[in-house]
């Protein structure tokens, strides 16, 4: 009977292993026969790099390429055929893991690594997570000058690829970078509109002898002139702007009013579970109630965990809060003088994380919460969590 089980059945039964022993648990089905160790297999490779950065799996991935790309550039594994055409399964795109992955090689990686990612993209799949963070695949594994000018060329655009209206369809997780946004984010909507997780990624350089504001002001301005693209997902449930150096240094962003306003009339009138936005903006009360104001959107969680958030700010934010149906707020390094302007704030918000906590408050005094976003983390590599995306059976 278990040999006959629909496929759509394995992917239901495979949620449920324990995720710590969901690896060995997934190898001993390859045992029970071959029909089982098929959709053992496409489980596993839906997203092979997830949790292992292996040059052998992207070996064995290279064992699927074309006769002619393999006779060119691994002449040795011209005559291997593979078990399974293993690229098929994938439904999630790396940029920077594919190259993290291949760092081990010792000639080509580059252009293996872009005829990998041409085959993925160009294959009659769909994709369900995308992640388009050049800049950081050329900060951490190639020299970044010329990893800016390598990423910069047309064929690594997956939008120009053929097959992309195809396998992006389905796109639910999308990661640009500020090499990618301007070019990719207005054609992405056409691509993928279904997308419920949008992530920006800005790598903003701090050079000695700049003030603060010559350093944001290319930075901010390309976010705020891409903002109204962000409009036309109506599926958009989350959103995250973040600093991509921001453990290694910080950008102040100052007079951030026309971005935040701005990102208030570009959202969606969508039923958003986080907005997130780690970057050091500096922007008045004024700016900030025009974005709760004149936003068509309802927000369960807001953090702006680094932005300059005082008691005007929070005021506002309690004012609003329950006009967008906020939950959850993380302020976590705000400058709070008047813990009355807190207390009422938590008497409207059900969460409020906050580091600088009033000594005059008892320990349970403050809810501060686990961000349980599976899409989130704070991972080296990825700004989305390391979990495997599960997905609903209508995203087949």
């Amino acid at each position: 009977m278990a040999s006959t089980l629909p496929n759509l059945c394995f992917a239901e039964i495979f949620k449920y292993f324990d995720e710590d022993e969901k690896i060995p648990q997934l190898f001993s089905c390859f045992l029970v026969n071959r029909h089982w160790c098929r959709n053992t297999v496409s489980f596993l490779w839906e997203d092979p790099f997830y949790k292992r950065k292996s040059l052998t799996l992207f070996q064995t991935l290279l064992t699927c390429l074309d006769k002619e790309d393999k006779q060119k550039y691994l002449p040795n594994l011209a005559k291997y055929t593979p078990a399974f055409y293993y690229y098929e399964f994938i439904k999630s795109v790396n940029i920077c893991l594919l190259f993290e992955s291949a760092n081990g090689l010792a000639i080509n990686q580059v252009n293996l690594v872009k005829i990998l990612f041409r085959k993925l993209i160009s294959s009659d799949k769909f994709l369900y997570r995308l992640d388009l963070n050049y800049t950081l695949a050329g900060y951490e594994w190639l020299d970044y000058e010329n990893g800016y000018q390598l990423f910069s060329n047309d064929d690594w655009n997956p939008f120009n690829l053929p097959g992309a209206c195809q396998s992006l369809s389905q796109v639910r997780c999308l990661t640009l970078d500020e090499n990618s946004l301007e070019i990719m984010l207005p054609e992405a909507p056409r691509y993928c509109p279904y997308l419920q997780e949008l992530c920006i990624v800005v790598y903003p350089q701090i050079e000695e002898g700049l003030q603060d504001e010559e350093q944001q002001k290319p930075y901010l301005s390309i976010l705020t002139k891409m903002l109204p693209y962000i409009y036309l997902w109506s599926n958009l449930q989350y959103l995250r702007i973040e600093d991509g150096f921001l453990k290694h240094k910080s950008c102040h962003f100052i007079e951030a009013d026309d971005f935040i306003f701005n990102l208030g009339i570009s959202l969606p009138a969508n039923h958003f579970r986080h907005i997130y936005c780690n970057l050091n903006l500096e922007f008045g009360s004024m700016a900030l109630q025009y974005f709760l104001e004149l936003t068509r959107a309802k927000c369960e969680k807001l953090s702006l965990p680094n932005c300059c958030i005082f008691d005007t700010h929070l005021k506002v934010i309690t004012q609003y809060a329950q006009d967008i149906g906020l939950k959850k707020l993380d302020i976590t390094n705000a400058s709070i003088s008047d813990d009355q302007v807190l207390k009422d704030a938590r008497n409207v918000i059900l969460e409020i994380e906050y580091s600088n906590d009033f000594s005059s408050y008892e320990s349970d005094d403050f809810y501060f919460f686990d961000d349980d976003d599976r899409y989130y983390s704070d991972s080296e590599h990825s700004s989305y969590n390391d979990d495997i995306f599960v997905y609903e059976p209508d995203y087949y």
